[in-house]
């Protein structure tokens, strides 16, 4: 399977692979007939988007040929074809448009919708080494999220090493690494990352909140404090510092053993069911004379 990631293992294209099409070929107002193919393959209309998308495979226009190519893999994964004629289809479109940041984004938006959450590191390696566009990190970064959504954790962490080969020093991929390496009990690991994060972006409050919980998952009582102490002020969403808050408040009741100052925070930041600080504590035994 992973040579098909591989686009040194496709032929060369050629002038017999896009021949010039006659203008008999091309049906009129071709962009907005080709925008439709999303909405036949929203509608799973497999058939109908192949059917669509391969009256433009020879279009005289490069985005109307890479168009098609994108088109018949989502075609492919509609209908429940192999992943390698998926694959196929972008890697085409990869050698005849390597600076289309959305065909990369397909290709691993291919490899994660079809399961194939493994792969995804080895094509993020090729595109990282192609696409030179300056939007190519945050394309990455939003890739990282979806993997971590979707429970990802350990190509999720693959995935971000990748990153930090390719672009060094940068505070949002050292947090996910973090992050990824926490959701795996690599608490070690996480702390080294997330301190590198912070160093770099000691003012961002979703790695410094991090940062707290993985102290707080490995049972670092102060360092966690310090660092929970230090996220809260940072956080401006309400909602989140609602949640935040409530987290801490479980914080200090499980961890500092602080029954009353957690109930005080608990019923101000936490639902009725979580203010568990505030229920009464079971009588004590007395004993037996």
């Amino acid at each position: 399977m992973q040579c098909a990631l591989l686009l040194a293992a496709l032929p060369a294209l050629g002038q017999s692979d896009t021949p010039a099409a006659s203008p008999s070929d091309i049906p009129p107002r071709l962009d907005q007939t080709l925008a439709d193919w999303p909405k036949l393959i929203a509608a799973k209309r497999c058939e109908d988007a192949r059917n669509l998308c391969t009256a433009y495979v020879y279009s005289v226009d490069t985005s109307g040929r890479v168009g098609a190519q994108k088109c018949l893999a989502e075609a492919d994964i509609c209908a429940g074809n192999n992943l390698q004629d998926a694959l196929m289809h972008l890697n085409v479109a990869l050698r005849m448009a390597p600076q289309d940041i959305s065909v990369h984004m397909a290709r691993l938006h291919t490899l994660q919708k079809t399961g194939n959450f493994a792969m995804m590191p080895q094509a993020l390696e090729e595109s990282s080494n192609i696409y030179k566009g300056s939007d190519a990190l945050q394309s990455w970064l939003r890739i990282s999220e979806e993997l971590m959504d979707a429970r990802q954790y350990s190509t999720g962490l693959d995935f971000t090493r990748v990153m930090d080969r390719h672009y060094p020093n940068q505070a949002q991929v050292l947090g996910d690494m973090g992050m990824f390496a926490s959701a795996l009990g690599k608490n070690d690991d996480a702390i080294a990352y997330l301190k590198r994060a912070t160093s770099l972006a000691p003012k961002d409050e979703t790695i410094t909140w991090e940062m707290a919980r993985v102290y707080d998952n490995a049972n670092q009582i102060d360092l966690a404090n310090r660092w929970y102490k230090k996220s809260l002020p940072m956080t401006r969403s309400a909602h989140q510092l609602m949640e935040n808050s409530c987290v801490y408040a479980m914080f200090v009741e499980t961890k500092l053993h602080d029954r009353q100052h957690a109930c005080q925070m608990e019923r101000m930041s936490c639902e009725i069911e979580q203010q568990t600080a505030c229920a009464p504590q079971p009588a004590s035994v007395s004993k037996s004379k």
